[in-house]
């Protein structure tokens, strides 16, 4: 059935991919560009945290995020662009990490 976050859309995976991300296209539908730079870090994070890269090297997450946080400064978003560099961080440490566990064998 059809909620107010969930339109009917007909398959399962059509649904799945409006939750992930629906409100992105909406918020450039409007032009609205806090929305839409808020919408893509959240699914980066998502992205990120989930596993599902869709693609996406490490290399290629870090440089959405350098992109990203140059747009939060551009439209004067400070706090979003904090959480852009402390995911980042987090990210490079977890990197940091895993490189560690693999050398060490």
């Amino acid at each position: 059935p059809a909620t107010p976050e969930t339109p009917h859309i007909g398959s399962r995976r059509q649904r799945e991919m409006y939750k992930r991300d629906g409100p992105l296209r909406e918020f450039r539908d409007m032009n609205e560009p806090r929305g839409t730079a808020l919408s893509r870090l959240g699914l980066i994070k998502s992205r990120s945290r989930h596993g599902h890269v869709d693609g996406h090297a490490p290399d290629a997450t870090l440089a959405e995020l350098a992109e990203l946080e140059a747009e939060f400064k551009r439209i004067g978003l400070r706090h979003a662009r904090q959480a852009v560099v402390a995911f980042r961080a987090e990210l490079t440490e977890d990197r940091r990490s895993e490189d560690r566990r693999v050398a060490q064998g």
